[in-house]
This record gives C-alpha cells, structure tokens and sequence, in this order.
C-alpha cells in the first residue's frame, strides 16, 4: 500500500487530535429517542403542511436550542416557505441553525452546510408511513452532530469555520425546502451571518453535506460489513477534503465498510444525487455530498419502522460524518 506524504500528515493530525475523549463521541442515546418520536403516531408520518409536521418541526426546534446553535435567520430557527401538496398550498418551514467558527480568516471558504429532510409521506388510505428511516435516522443524526458540534465549541474553540445545520421540510415535494433555502441563499438580499451580519455568499461555501437514510443494515455494499455507508459526490472536493473523507474512515472507524459510489455504479450514483435535496445545491455550483445507507425493501412503506434501525450502524456513520467534518472545521 503507498502512503502519500499528505495522507500520513493527516493521520497524524488526527492522532493528535483524538487524545481527549470529546474528540471520539461515544453513542448518543438521544439518537434513538429522536427516531422514535419522529416515526411516532404523534408526528403521523410528518407529511408538510400537516400537525405532525409542526411536531417534528417544534422537537427539531428544541435540538438545536438545547445544543445552543445560533438562530440562522432573523425570526429564529424557523424559515417559512409554501408549496402545492396533494392537500393543495402548504405552509411549511425549513429549521436552520449555526455554530460559528473563530477565524474564518484562515479559510476562502470557511462556511460548511449539513442537511437532512424532515418530512415524509404522511397518511396514505388512513394508514401512517413512519419513515423511520427516510428521514427520522437522518434528523437523529443531524441533532447528534449539533450536539457534538456546540460541545467541541464550548470545550476547545478550535473551530475556524462555521457549520450551518438544516432541517429541510418538503423534500417529498420536489425537494421544495431545500430549493427555498438555496433560492433564499442566492438571493440579492440572501442569508446573513447572524454574528457578523455579512452576507453568506455561495462562493464562501466548502461544501455542503446531506444525510437521508442512514439507519438501515439491509443492502450491505460488500459481504465483509455488517456496518457500511455509501458517500456520494466525492470526487467533487477539494484534494485535502476528499483526502480527509477517505482517512476518517480506514484508520478510525475501519469496522464501517465505506463506498465512494451507489454499489459499485456510476450510472446509479449519478441518478441518487439527483434525488434529494442536495441536487439543488450541486444545481447552484455548491459542492456536494449525500451520505446514505441506500433504499431497502421498508422504503415508502408502512413497515418503515424503528424495529428497523441498527442502533450500532447509526452510531458509526454519524460519528464518521462528525470525525470528517469537524477536521475541516479547524
């Protein structure tokens, strides 16, 4: 195996980096409850426009008001938009939040987004769709990041850049929350820093960062990992980033099987980033990510449930995101 002389500094750095235990998260019961509540009757499948929807939106709300992330828009968390339903014109609302880095000096880009869709199928024919996995374990670990985020902040402040995290509503309707979120983005007024005021321009963007599905064991990527996730888009990063994504994973969590393409094709890779709500970034010249562990056989099903969460391979993939991102945040 050839060790290129970049691939050796970051691993260093990564030793370096790992010696204190908040560097490693250990697994976060809040996790589960999250998927739990979401794919709960209470929140009844969370079609937008819908009470459960508002649940959702409301418990969202409080995870990142727990974590203590900064309001991202001027009336706070929430950023209402409407849409067509199969119910007609819906009220919905994107959740956004920022934990600001202390010296965005370092970098020409020094904002990162993460997102993941909160909303799902709703009551189809009087029967609810949970959506345990699409998109309940991708909110879960969204929470699970901001948590992870705001501790590293509050324990070290290493953090140059600033990470924006976003539940997106309405992703089942043309990705309607996300498209809200980059139209509001690149708009002539857009989205200011709530700390400095200025403006978050595209071009001030690494990268952005999507989770939908992530809670499934199901459709293994090879017969040697219980445990996998597929990253799709890499080959769009920056050398170093896309350096840093492939050693997260074969030095620190080697258990996780990582693939850089949907099972091995292109074709199909190309088609998953175009099915959710990182497309409307990557449309918009913003480099992007998807992190999945692909459709099974519950996906748009009543039987999307918890019982078919892994809590071990949930745990795994979120703090892999963690570990990579918040190495490109220093």
């Amino acid at each position: 195996m050839t060790y290129t002389r970049l691939t050796i500094s970051i691993v260093l750095c990564f030793v370096l980096s790992l010696g204190t235990s908040h560097s490693q998260p250990p697994y976060n019961a809040d996790m589960m409850y999250a998927v739990e509540f979401l794919s709960s009757q209470t929140c009844g499948g969370r079609s937008s426009g819908t009470t459960g929807s508002f649940e959702a939106a409301v418990y969202i709300e409080s995870i990142f008001e727990n974590a203590r992330l900064t309001p991202l828009f001027k009336d706070g968390y929430a950023q209402p938009f409407t849409t067509k339903t199969a119910g007609g014109t819906a009220v919905c609302r994107n959740l956004a939040g920022i934990i600001r880095g202390n010296n965005h000096e370092k970098y020409e880009k020094p904002y990162i987004i993460i997102g993941a869709h909160y909303d799902h199928l709703g009551k189809l024919d009087g029967k609810i769709y949970p959506g345990a996995d699409d998109n309940a374990s991708g909110v879960a670990a969204l929470g699970y990041l901001a948590r992870q985020f705001a501790m590293n902040r509050f324990l070290k402040d290493t953090a140059s850049r600033s990470v924006i995290l976003v539940a997106f509503d309405a992703k089942e309707y043309s990705m309607a929350g996300s498209r809200a979120f980059v139209d509001s983005l690149l708009s002539q007024e857009g989205i200011a820093d709530p700390v400095s005021g200025e403006k978050i321009s595209r071009d001030k963007i690494a990268f952005m960062a999507n989770i939908d599905q992530l809670g499934s064991i199901l459709e293994p990527i090879d017969p040697y990992h219980r445990e996998y996730l597929m990253v799709l888009g890499s080959e769009a990063l920056e050398e170093y980033d896309r350096t840093v994504l492939e050693v997260t994973g074969r030095y620190f969590i080697p258990d996780l099987g990582i693939g850089f393409d949907y099972y091995g094709s292109k074709k199909f890779s190309d088609l998953f980033l175009r099915l959710s709500d990182q497309v409307n970034f990557i449309d918009n010249g913003i480099v992007s990510l998807m992190f999945t562990s692909g459709i099974n056989k519950h996906t748009y099903k009543t039987s999307d449930t918890i019982a078919n969460i892994d809590r071990k391979a949930l745990e795994m993939r979120a703090k892999y995101i963690y570990l990579f991102i918040e190495r490109l945040t220093r």
